[in-house]
């Protein structure tokens, strides 16, 4: 065999080698973006199904202002009473609608109870408003920036909680003094320490310092 018929034959080998790595790499960049498409459509089902039901709009943003008498709310599952009794505590919340309203409002809800410390955990105790559709199921209140209230106490400090589903059972909370005057609190979903407004579970109050406490609450809005 001639030097040119051996040259011809060494080029189309390598042509041919190319052409099989070419598509290798062709088949191999498919798979990559074929599993990168399905990790990626994967993350965004993850993150769809952590948003709850997204909250219509609220006229003038009232959740409660509790007019009716009851301790009721204008969407969501309503309130209930969280203690750390079902964590083996004894703090205890009872809660009346009284007379007395901030603002221009005839009624409040007022809260008194005991909290009793715990060595090494938290103790809470008082009421829980819940903006899923049943106690503690999430909602999406990512059109809404945060929540305002007025409160008055006696003295001591109240725990704000927000529960969102990223923070698992433990909410992100503030604390707020009170005094036997009412004061508008205006509070962003920010100023909790990473809290998901579109997955939130729970808006909670509770006394903070140990021993009995006494509050009131009126005037509950999303802003």
């Amino acid at each position: 065999m001639d030097k040119l018929a051996r040259t011809g034959i060494l080029r189309i080998a390598n042509l041919g080698l190319l052409a099989i790595l070419l598509l290798a790499g062709i088949a191999g960049y498919a798979r990559w973006d074929t599993a990168g498409a399905a990790e990626t459509g994967h993350r965004s089902r993850v993150k769809a199904q952590r948003r709850g039901p997204r909250v219509p709009v609220i006229p003038d943003g009232l959740i409660a202002g509790f007019e009716d008498g009851e301790m009721s709310a204008t969407f969501g599952a309503g309130w209930h009473i969280a203690t750390d009794s079902s964590a083996g505590g004894a703090s205890v919340a009872e809660v009346t609608v009284v007379e007395d309203g901030a603002a221009d409002s005839s009624l409040s809800l007022r809260v008194v109870g005991t909290l009793t410390p715990r060595p090494g955990e938290p103790s809470w105790a008082g009421p829980v408003f819940s903006p899923g559709r049943r106690q503690f199921a999430r909602a999406n209140l990512s059109a809404y920036e945060g929540i305002s209230f007025w409160l008055r106490g006696d003295g001591a400090q109240v725990a704000v909680g927000l529960f969102s589903l990223n923070l698992q059972d433990a909410p992100s909370r503030l604390l707020l003094p009170t005094t036997d005057a009412w004061t508008e609190h205006r509070v962003a979903f920010s100023d909790f320490d990473m809290v998901e407004a579109d997955g939130i579970n729970a808006i909670s109050f509770s006394g903070a310092e140990p021993g009995d406490f006494e509050y009131q609450i009126d005037e509950l809005r999303i802003w």
